[in-house]
């Protein structure tokens, strides 16, 4: 969930696997109960997304364009994250998340990939949100009631 007003990026759900079929996918999509949201995947993979949507998943292929990981993960950074304790791995890649060094060891713009899987999911759906997708006040404050870990 997201306020533009508050600048705050809740993240309250994960679902952390590898090595799965779509089917599996689909499964624990359906458990967690997210029947009817967008469901943003890599646009690069459209067999997937295409056997997510037969499998009932509201699947979209995220906005992809010229520097998009890197105007991505400028899009985080305006917002403070507030991770709920649940959410263990998107905590565990957030705080080992590290630029690439050259080869004179200086930082670039290039993110590592090790601690990168669930920026990378976080940066699709973020592609395409716009103001109707904000968090309503109430609802803001229902989740202000439960314990988060704060990520800036």
């Amino acid at each position: 969930m997201i306020s533009e007003e508050t600048k705050e990026l809740f993240i309250f759900c994960e679902w952390y696997q590898s090595n799965v079929t779509n089917n599996e996918i689909a499964k624990a999509i359906k458990r967690i109960g997210l029947k009817r949201e967008k469901i943003y995947c890599d646009s690069a993979e459209p067999k997937s997304i295409e056997e997510l949507k037969k499998l009932g998943i509201n699947a979209v292929a995220c906005s992809k364009g010229v520097d998009s990981v890197r105007y991505g993960i400028q899009k985080i950074q305006n917002y403070k994250i507030i991770i709920h304790p649940e959410c263990e791995n998107y905590y565990h890649e957030i705080t080992n998340y590290i630029w690439k060094k050259d080869r004179n060891g200086k930082t670039t713009n290039e993110p590592e990939h090790e601690f990168s899987h669930l920026q990378d999911a976080l940066r699709y759906a973020l592609a395409d949100v716009k103001p109707p997708m904000q968090i309503h006040a109430n609802n803001l404050k229902l989740l202000r009631g439960q314990r988060f870990i704060i990520q800036r």
